[in-house]
């Protein structure tokens, strides 16, 4: 539970920016704006889309539950945020859970969070965050819009708060918790996928972000910033996260994600 509290503390980032201007996150399921969408027939009009089928995914070591906490009963999904909150609180700090977190229905934003970081975007009104104060700063020159680097700073709060976190008790409270995890993963369209894989997929791609040099570009085709570079814009949510936040604090995130890459694997932590 607590790695997967991690995961959605750097969601922050992407769910900060969106709400400061870039493109919400419903437009970004389609690359086009919300007027384009209003102006679209209704989805019964429309012809019948073939079903998605997604590739396997890879299966990952986990580790074991220690015997004492095997026999500790969970609640049910829907009863959980009580007992969940209880662990967080009694482990981290409870201002940086009221600063970052929403607590309400947990278990299904948390999944939700982490099944879509590697896809194109997350759900807004599932997200895991609270939001924060602050308006995306650009920089103009001629007709030429860049990201200001003054942005960096505002996620230097979140990325301090994730590398304080201790990676053998995240994954502790993990562990405790995983079976409603992985219950509300295959609830939610995957019967036959396993959480704990998608958990690593999702680190996986975020270590993969790119770090685009110089300044990066936007353009704004209506009201909300896109990047100019395609490439940028059709990065996974993860991976804008990465690029959003600045090199300094993109190192040091990754650092922590290797780290907690390890534990969760059963690998030692140095």
């Amino acid at each position: 539970m607590g790695l997967i509290f991690l995961l959605a503390l750097v969601l922050a980032a992407v769910f900060y920016w969106w709400q400061s201007g870039m493109v919400p996150f419903w437009d970004s399921f389609t690359g086009s704006d919300s007027a384009s969408r209003m102006e679209r027939p209704p989805l019964a009009q429309a012809p019948p889309s073939p079903p998605v089928v997604e590739q396997p995914l890879p299966e990952y070591p986990m580790p074991e539950l220690p015997e004492k906490d095997k026999a500790k009963p969970l609640p049910p999904v829907e009863n959980s945020d009580g007992p969940i909150l209880e662990a967080l609180v009694g482990n981290f700090r409870a201002d940086g859970l009221a600063e970052f977190i929403n607590m309400q229905d947990y278990v299904r934003r948390l999944v939700i969070t982490v099944d879509n970081l590697p896809r194109e975007l997350v759900p807004s009104q599932m997200s895991m965050v609270q939001r924060i104060p602050g308006l995306l700063e650009v920089e103009q020159v001629g007709d030429v819009v860049t990201l200001s680097r003054r942005n960096y700073a505002r996620y230097d709060g979140f990325v301090t708060f994730a590398q304080s976190l201790d990676p053998r008790l995240l994954v502790s409270l993990y562990l405790r918790f995983y079976p409603l995890l992985d219950q509300t993963y295959k609830q939610i369209g995957h019967p036959t996928g396993r959480f704990h894989d998608r958990v690593i997929v999702a680190i996986d791609d975020m270590l993969a972000a790119p770090q685009p040099k110089g300044p990066i570009e936007l353009h704004q085709p209506k009201i909300l910033y896109r990047f100019v570079d395609p490439e940028l814009q059709n990065l996974s949510a993860g991976q804008k996260i990465m690029i959003r936040i600045g090199p300094d604090n993109a190192t040091q995130l990754k650092q922590a994600l290797r780290r907690l890459r390890r534990e969760l694997l059963g690998q030692p932590v140095n």
